[in-house]
């Protein structure tokens, strides 16, 4: 059976997706993994197997699976390029959502209406203090700079000192 603590875990994600709606996380789609393998080592009794060589009991579900898809003439390989692909998928979404995106405000439709850009911000556009992004086409607007070590909008910027007369 899987563990006490890990259907908790289930639990806790099936009732903020079905409250708050929303996309699963890849977080939550290991915690999906681990029940399915979890289930799997328990009902095959290589409960310890789990803990001690994860890899193997993964191996004899996978060739179970295979067994299952020749008894119902389904394309194991197919099904495993598909998961490949959602996985390739959900890896890169990630990663988009991660990136920060271009935060500059303008307004359209005569002034009345303000946008924000939201294109990806330039990495050297972003700064590290207050999280401020500029995509390559608005980084010139603001004044960014990384003389300090770390890339700096002008506000976050320290102040200049004034050079003393000699």
């Amino acid at each position: 059976m899987p563990s006490y603590k890990l259907m908790q875990k289930i639990h806790a994600v099936q009732r903020r997706l079905k409250i708050q709606g929303g996309e699963m996380t890849n977080a939550d789609r290991v915690l999906w993994g681990e029940l399915a393998l979890s289930s799997f080592a328990s009902e095959s009794g290589q409960t310890d197997d789990l803990t001690a060589d994860p890899e193997t009991v993964l191996g004899d579900l996978l060739a179970d699976l295979m067994h299952f898809c020749d008894s119902r003439g389904t394309d194991f390989d197919s099904a495993l390029e598909r998961g490949r692909n959602h996985h390739a998928e959900e890896i890169e979404e990630a990663a988009d959502a991660a990136r920060p995106t271009c935060n500059k405000t303008y307004f359209v439709a005569g002034g009345r209406v303000e946008r924000t850009c939201g294109e990806p911000a330039d990495p050297e556009s972003t700064c590290a203090e207050c999280g401020k992004a500029r995509c390559q086409e608005h980084a010139s607007e603001e004044g960014f700079d990384d003389s300090t070590g770390r890339v700096l909008c002008e506000d976050c910027q320290p102040p200049t000192q004034p050079t003393q007369p000699a």
